[in-house]
């Protein structure tokens, strides 16, 4: 059965039920017979019988039972008190009251012989259960004296304190809405002149369709899902190279236009694409350059993911740009190589290829049941076939080679958040707790089935290869307030808001082919392309899987550019929604006839990039030429990645005695252990000289195709002279990156004390002022005394921190040198070697006193005897 993301809302309709106070609410009440004894194990069914009395010598007369829940200040919303409520005799008698809280059972109250409804109430303070949504229920007997015979208990049926589900089955359209109806089993108090009102939150607890608890203040309820996929099958959106576009109603046109623009938002969702495009190169073949997406955003709520190459980085800055403080996980990332899937919270699917050595990336937009009638943007609307600008209002003509107009009112200025922006992001809405997030599963049988969950996601797409998922966001603590430095080989930062989006008129409205191309070349190109590419010929035939739009954007491209440059990008552009049609399509993934089902297939000879021509497919997986690597063998081993350290705001800094890790910017990297990072570390002495050189090679962390973290020894202390505490020094660490050959240029990163050290550092050089002592993780100031000795005072002498000892003092506190690692770790061979010692003599003294024990005496043999 074909299976789709479901994603929907539940909309809550509140029902109170207003009683004789204006100013409060009361739920309705189910009173029936009396129930089981408090004492048994009774059910907590409603339908329960009222006990009879055995002994004749006890009263006759037994009345039904029920709890009964009042508010004793209803004008501030006071605590609850509770009653058990039944109607007392005209005879003199006593009566003692159980109450039974879920399975716990109180001490029962009285005897009492009047006023039995108040002394035998049950306060809310009193109760160990503190939170509404549990179960409570009451007894009493009766006897004729206080001392006396008492009766059977008369129960109450179990009443459930907290919000009743009344629709306990919900069935909802996959992406749709419906309601649930919910009415408050006991008294909600309000305050006097203000509106009463609940917010409720719903959670899907573990796929089961059941509604979620939290805290258990709600009954069940199932909820049925139909899956429905008639408004999203087939569709998707795409930018790809120079950007050809192709909207969710599959309307195709051209964006030659430089900027930022919105390519996709869902106000409902809090889900948001915008892109970047400038010149794909420096020259163009046909009359000024093209322009590629060098840049993407993706938002939900607050959390912010960012792949960005635009000028003038030379690499690719991927990563999460900024955490939503409420939760994590929104973002759903999954790398292979220079390839993204990125889910976000509706279920809409965005997938990237990046191209390792140029400036630009394919899009690919899958949207979700949840994007029915809210999507908008340069992707269009998902069931609403035009092209609508940012206000609404429907472009009136329609021409495939560009609409200025249409794409302009998409451009990111004015009031529009940039998410490239730091300062914008601060003001992104967070994305609230009433969502679902889904991810694919197995049912029982094995078969891929669309599940919703509120913390992780995926999608359903297979992935094939060294796939990752990459970490979700986490929010780094604060920083240390620092100096920005000097830079070089940084990046510039751009202020997005001045960008100007400018209209280029491309050459595509011509009849000229660029370079010696004609119309028939091109095509022929582009067909022999297809014909012999062995994951088009797998995917041809998957329904859903477009052929024709990608060969004429092959096409047209040749015809730009005069060139095969972006002739990959067609077969990237099939095997993306081949992948996505056969993740979701679970008849794809079976074998019907033996020879292996169409997933098999694909699985074999699906590579990425068609192994850049530096490479075979085998079994779905790229085997490089020699000299080149990656995922797509695209990364010539002969060529040293770029190695940057961006500094500034902190970067290329660490505060000296944590400093663990560095992280390094460029690449491209390749994923598999190749990758290493040489840090040769040195001491920074106050007069400028270097000391203790060292150097270590060691494997680097990928973390992506544009960046690797590479670990660092630890900082040096400075020698001293014996009494005298440690002084340490800024430690600067020389730091290159490598795909197992060359070396990238070397970066230093320094580690430092804010307060203790003043420095400049770039990619070449560093200063340091010193301006404290910094001893034992601690920085000292002029004049300042050591916390561990106040015989010590720090002081700054021709710019070197030094110690000076107090001679007058005489009193002063000694300074005990602290223990070290080091030290530590001698204590500890010291005693197990002592122990093993003391070991070794006592069984020699065993093995001793054992043999003289053992030792028999000798008789002398007399002659003659």
């Amino acid at each position: 059965m074909e299976m789709a993301r479901s994603v929907f809302l539940l909309y809550v309709v509140i029902l109170l039920y207003i009683g004789s106070s204006k100013t409060m609410v009361y739920a309705g009440e189910t009173t029936t017979s009396g129930g089981d004894a408090i004492t048994e194990s009774g059910s907590d069914d409603n339908e329960t019988t009222t006990s009879t009395l055995t002994t004749t010598t006890l009263p006759s007369a037994i009345y039904d039972t029920s709890v009964e829940v009042e508010i004793a200040d209803k004008l501030t919303g006071g605590k609850m008190t509770f009653y058990c409520k039944f109607a007392l005799s005209n005879e003199s008698l006593w009566y003692k009251v159980i109450w039974q809280i879920a399975d716990s059972v109180m001490t029962p109250l009285g005897p009492f012989n009047s006023d039995v409804r108040e002394k035998s109430k049950l306060l809310e303070t009193s109760l160990t259960e503190t939170t509404a949504g549990f179960q409570i229920r009451c007894a009493y007997q009766v006897a004729y004296t206080e001392d006396g015979t008492y009766s059977s208990e008369t129960t109450s049926p179990q009443k459930f304190v907290g919000i009743e589900i009344l629709s306990t089955d919900v069935s909802v359209s996959d992406g749709g809405k419906s309601n649930i109806t919910l009415q408050a089993t006991a008294p909600i108090g309000c305050k006097s002149g203000e509106t009463c009102s609940l917010g409720i939150n719903i959670y899907n607890k573990d796929y089961s369709s059941s509604c979620y608890k939290p805290t258990t203040t709600f009954s069940e309820c199932q909820v049925s899902v139909t899956q429905s996929t008639s408004q999203t099958q087939g569709k998707y959106c795409y930018a790809v190279c120079d950007p050809h576009m192709r909207t969710f109603e599959h309307d195709y046109y051209e964006h030659q236009y430089f900027g930022q623009y919105t390519l996709y938002e869902n106000k409902e969702w809090k889900q948001e694409i915008q892109v970047k495009t400038e010149p794909c190169f420096s020259w163009r073949a046909n009359g000024g350059p093209p322009y590629c997406i060098c840049g993407l955003a993706i938002r939900a709520g607050k959390e912010v993911y960012i792949m960005d190459k635009c000028s003038p980085r030379r690499y690719w800055r991927i990563k999460y740009a900024q955490c939503d403080p409420t939760r994590s996980g929104l973002i759903n990332v999954v790398r292979l190589g220079s390839q993204y899937s990125i889910t976000l919270p509706s279920g809409t699917v965005v997938k990237t290829n990046l191209y390792t050595y140029f400036k630009f990336l394919n899009l690919y937009v899958y949207p979700s049941e949840g994007d029915v009638n809210n999507a908008d943007g340069l992707c269009g609307r998902v069931g609403d076939p035009g092209f609508f600008h940012r206000n609404g209002t429907e472009e009136a003509l329609y021409r495939w080679y560009g609409m200025y107009d249409y794409s302009e009112s998409w451009s990111v200025k004015g009031d529009v958040l940039d998410l490239f922006s730091e300062d914008d992001r601060k003001n992104l809405d967070s994305i609230g707790n009433s969502i679902f997030q889904c991810k694919c599963a197995k049912d029982p049988s094995g078969q891929s089935q669309v599940v919703c969950d509120k913390v992780d996601s995926s999608d359903c797409t297979f992935y094939f290869g060294r796939a990752r998922k990459v970490d979700d966001c986490k929010i780094k603590p604060s920083s240390l307030n620092r100096k920005k430095r000097s830079i070089q080989q940084a990046v510039k930062k751009t202020e997005q808001k001045n960008i100007q989006h400018t209209i280029v008129k491309r050459a595509a409205a011509a009849d000229e082919y660029a370079g010696n191309w004609t119309e028939a070349t091109a095509t022929a190109y582009c067909d022999n392309l297809f014909t012999n590419s062995s994951a088009v010929q797998a995917c041809k035939d998957v329904p859903g899987v477009d052929l024709e739009s990608p060969k004429n954007n092959c096409i047209v491209d040749i015809k730009l550019e005069g060139s095969t440059s972006f002739a990959l990008t067609a077969i990237e552009t099939i095997k993306n929604k081949c992948f996505k049609e056969v993740g979701q399509n679970s008849s794809l993934q079976n074998s019907t006839d033996g020879s292996g089902s169409i997933l098999d297939q694909i699985k074999n000879v699906a590579c990425p990039f068609e192994c850049s021509g530096h490479g075979s497919c085998q079994n779905g997986t790229c085997v490089c030429d020699a000299d080149f690597d990656s995922d797509d063998c695209s990364i010539d081993l002969k060529e040293p990645p770029i190695g940057v350290v961006e500094y500034g705001d902190g970067e290329g800094e660490c505060d000296l005695g944590s400093c663990t890790a560095i992280s390094v910017s460029g690449g491209p990297f390749i994923e598999g252990g190749s990758a290493k990072c040489k840090v040769i570390s040195k001491t920074l002495m106050p007069n400028g000289n270097i000391t203790d050189k060292d150097s270590m090679t060691i494997d680097a962390t990928i973390i992506s195709i544009g960046e690797v973290s590479c670990p660092l020894p630890p900082s040096r202390r400075r020698k001293r002279a014996a009494g005298d505490p440690e002084m340490e020094e800024v430690t600067v660490y020389e730091v290159s990156v490598s795909n197992g050959g060359s070396y990238s240029e070397s970066n230093l990163i320094i580690a430092r004390h804010v307060d203790c050290h003043e420095c400049d550092v770039n990619s070449t050089s560093v200063s340091c002022t010193y301006t404290g002592c910094y001893s034992e993780g601690q920085c000292y100031k002029k004049d300042q005394k050591l916390s561990r000795s106040d015989c010590f005072t720090c002081d700054i002498k021709n710019g070197e921190p030094i110690w000076i000892k107090s001679t007058a003092d005489t009193n002063c506190t000694i300074y005990i040198e602290p223990a070290t690692a080091e030290d530590n770790l001698l204590w500890v061979i010291g005693a197990v070697l002592g122990a093993v010692v003391l070991i070794v003599i006592i069984v020699i003294i065993v093995v001793v006193v054992i043999k003289k024990k053992n030792k028999r005496p000798i008789t002398p043999i007399l002659q003659g005897e």
